[in-house]
């Protein structure tokens, strides 16, 4: 298999990866505002992030909710630059519930951001294992991070289940008609 030609910014890699899925938070009304600004595409704007960090501050929010609201909270400081921060809030969302498949996805988005592709790999994988609701994209963010490690094969083979997961999936297609399969021998 030969790729061909590609020169990828790193950062427009992480910007046009499928966006980490935010988590819906019942109850505390700073918690679910802080899931709504993550809906709505808020690239993590101060007044949200204190408003997504007060929602943690109640003691009311039940374990599920605190962890979605860890979760909710990385994905608004991924999107403002601040990776380190939002891996930091993907851990503490983990370590309340590691089988919680967009978690795993969504620290990938972020390592994918700091340019630890292989890591980032990792941990679509395990949200595949985990039966991560949007397989598609996570075998799409994983074929862009294996190709940056030189995983050509891994890659195209990550590209082709991505459309096998959602055939109308047209990033994956583009992405897909990069590649160029020769014949071996």
């Amino acid at each position: 298999m030969k790729h061909a030609s590609f020169a990828l910014v790193l950062i427009a890699a992480a910007l046009a990866a499928p966006d980490a899925h935010a988590q819906i938070v019942m109850g505390s009304s700073q918690a679910e505002a802080c899931y709504r600004a993550v809906e709505a595409g808020d690239r993590g704007r101060a007044a949200t992030l204190r408003r997504c960090e007060e929602g943690l501050e109640d003691l009311r929010l039940t374990p599920r909710d605190r962890a979605a609201t860890h979760n909710n909270l990385g994905i608004l400081l991924h999107r403002a630059g601040r990776s380190q921060e939002a891996l930091a809030q993907f851990d503490r969302a983990m370590r309340i519930d590691a089988a919680k498949a967009a978690f795993w996805h969504n620290r990938g988005v972020a390592l994918m951001g700091m340019e630890d592709f292989a890591g980032a790999a990792d941990h679509f994988t395990r949200a595949l294992e985990l039966d991560f609701d949007r397989p598609a994209h996570a075998y799409f963010n994983r074929a862009l991070s294996r190709e940056q490690t030189g995983d050509l094969a891994g890659a195209y083979h990550d590209l082709n289940a991505a459309l096998d997961a959602s055939p109308d999936f047209a990033l994956a297609r583009q992405e897909l008609t990069r590649f160029v399969v020769e014949p071996s021998g």
